[in-house]
């Protein structure tokens, strides 16, 4: 039995949803590169949280939030890395970059991120993806 790591990424761009889980495949481990998030909106008055949690079969690893606040009607893109890279300004609109601890994924893990806040879950737009080193069973 041999694992053979491959770079690559998946990700969710279904739209009007703010909470996304992206499961790791059957027979598949991942070391978790990082995460990137775009977030849209909408006009619905709330202030919106995106967090990311980490969970096994047994249960939550880490649950991070993930950037700063974000208000109505913004767009922001949010990167997490394991790579150590972290921002201290958060400017509306641009890149923010977070720390993310290194982690080694199974099949079953899952990586969540979500408005915790629940403003507007059904019509914000969040589009998530993972960024992973892939190995399968060959």
């Amino acid at each position: 039995m041999s694992f053979i790591n491959v770079p690559g990424f998946v990700e969710d761009v279904a739209l009007d949803d703010s909470d996304k889980v992206i499961t790791v495949p059957a027979g598949e481990r991942w070391e978790l590169l990082g995460v990137y998030a775009d977030l849209s909106t909408t006009t619905a008055v709330g202030v919106r949280q995106l967090e990311i949690e980490i969970a096994t079969a047994t249960g939550v690893l880490i649950r991070l939030e993930f950037g700063e606040t974000q208000a109505q009607s913004v767009a922001n893109k949010l990167y997490a890395a394991a790579l150590g890279l972290v921002s201290e300004v958060h400017v509306a609109g641009e890149m923010v970059f977070e720390q993310l601890p290194a982690f080694h994924l199974v099949e079953g893990d899952t990586v969540r991120v979500f408005d915790s806040a629940v403003i507007d879950a059904g019509a914000d737009d969040l589009v998530v993806q993972i960024n992973r080193l892939s190995s399968s069973e060959k």
